[in-house]
């Protein structure tokens, strides 16, 4: 990843925030304004950053970094470069003195924080936050789904010294690594979507998943914590002064009356603050006003007023593959295809009934596997198989090492064998052939899938064969 920061800055404050030392003397007119993590990314002038990862170690690359034309590089291991070097900038650990770098640089500019994670739901939330208070205040929000320590401390580092809010997203897979982003960014406010199963392969149960989520309560001075107000976990193990908030239930802060349709779902909201009636978002689903729901609660505690929230909300535009929905010779297609678990599996299926009933159509569905669930994930499958029998999909494709769990449950669920096509995993221009005869004006074609099982590379092929 290459970053431009949001504010230039000296390298010798570089290197004092880094905690580092530096191999030669610094001039205090150099600067800094490119960063980059990537050594296939390097350009003239930058300032590379040598991060061991599972498979790679970027100390490898210094000589190729050197001769890209790097104007330091930053290592926590001894290096020898056989080639004229730049700066050699020398750090305990690369990701920690990064992470140091972003903290530093964010206390240069005065701003708020919300911080938001969950298991489903924190992108989707975050950007309904950042959408809503970018309607009145100057907002900086997560680089794509840069949820990591290091990509929380990149995206802190683009921000513009006029950031009045920082919406950043924290994810994990593993105790101790909320807590960690959270003593970074020090949360003014703090959400947490749900808990679900993703990642209960490593962390054992759902309680501890909880648990790991609350730790983003680590970095805050003062608890603002917003939570799910109908999840049983956060009910148990958040504090009792957190602020709920739900689109399906009675909260805190509650949506109420929801009226959906393809076009999208129009609905009122009810807090202690004030009732705000007749708002609308254009998409559609439960979880979907869950994630609005947060946002507007996030912008009633901000003091942004009713009508320019109301308008910001109309106005929201969907992060690709996550629920986009495109119409593309008469075939509605719902591509949400960049994470999955068995609550939003459950969740893209209702959008893709509720679509199909308003337009007449068939369903189709193709669905890829779901990533670390552990030990149950075969029944996680199958329940999945059960509800797109449930909701009457006309024809299941499947892709991945699970698609048999998936057709067992559909089959149980009702489906007949000859509807279910498993692809074979070739070019995705022989899988479209294989899905056409399906796609027929007014179906829906729900695409879903986790972002391992990349089915968004479809889209270029159907667009070409139903336009």
């Amino acid at each position: 990843m290459r970053i431009k920061l949001g504010t230039p800055i000296r390298l010798e404050a570089l290197v004092r925030a880094m905690g580092g030392s530096c191999s030669t003397p610094i001039s205090p007119l150099q600067v800094v304004v490119y960063i980059t993590t990537s050594s296939q990314e390097v350009e003239r002038g930058d300032v590379f950053v040598a991060l061991k990862g599972d498979h790679y170690d970027g100390h490898d690359f210094l000589q190729e970094v050197c001769e890209r034309g790097a104007s330091a590089v930053v290592c926590h291991k001894p290096v020898s470069i056989p080639c004229p070097t730049p700066n050699h900038i020398h750090v305990d650990d690369t990701l920690e003195a990064l992470a140091n770098l972003a903290q530093d640089y964010a206390s240069h500019f005065p701003h708020k924080t919300i911080a938001i994670t969950g298991s489903v739901g924190k992108t989707t939330t975050r950007h309904y936050i950042a959408t809503l208070l970018g309607a009145k205040y100057k907002v900086h929000e997560s680089l794509y789904n840069y949820n990591n320590l290091l990509g929380v401390s990149l995206s802190i580092l683009t921000a513009p010294k006029d950031t009045e809010y920082l919406v950043l997203e924290l994810g994990m897979d593993g105790k101790g690594q909320i807590s960690r982003m959270s003593k970074l960014v020090r949360p003014d406010v703090a959400v947490i979507t749900n808990i679900g199963v993703s990642h209960i392969e490593k962390l054992g149960s759902q309680e501890e998943i909880c648990k790991a989520k609350l730790e983003i309560l680590h970095g805050m001075a003062q608890d603002k914590l917003l939570i799910e107000g109908s999840d049983p976990y956060l009910s148990k193990y958040a504090p009792t002064d957190a602020i709920t908030v739900s689109a399906s239930s009675s909260a805190l802060f509650y949506a109420t009356e929801p009226k959906m349709t393809s076009r999208g779902t129009t609905f009122h909201f009810v807090s202690p603050l004030e009732t705000w009636r007749d708002l609308h978002i254009p998409t559609v689903g439960q979880h979907t006003l869950s994630c609005a729901s947060f946002g507007i609660a996030v912008t009633q505690l901000e003091s942004v007023p009713y009508q320019t929230v109301k308008n910001a909300l109309g106005s929201y535009e969907t992060i690709f593959q996550r629920q986009s929905m495109l119409s593309i010779g008469g075939v509605t297609i719902i591509l949400d295809a960049y994470n999955a678990c068995p609550a939003s599996m459950k969740a893209a299926l209702g959008t893709a009934y509720l679509t199909s009933n308003e337009s007449g159509g068939d369903i189709v569905a193709l669905l890829g596997d779901m990533q670390e669930l552990g030990s149950d994930s075969i029944q996680y499958h199958r329940e999945i198989g059960k509800e797109v029998a449930r909701i009457g999909v006309s024809h299941l494709f499947l892709a991945g090492k699970m698609a048999c769990h998936y057709r067992d449950g559909a089959i149980l669920g009702g489906m007949a064998y000859e509807q279910i096509t498993i692809l074979d995993d070739t070019e995705r221009a022989e899988q479209v052939k294989e899905i056409l005869p399906y796609l027929k004006p007014k179906t829906t074609f729900l695409i879903k899938g986790s972002r391992k099982s990349k089915l968004e590379t479809l889209l270029p092929y159907l667009q070409k064969s139903l336009i």
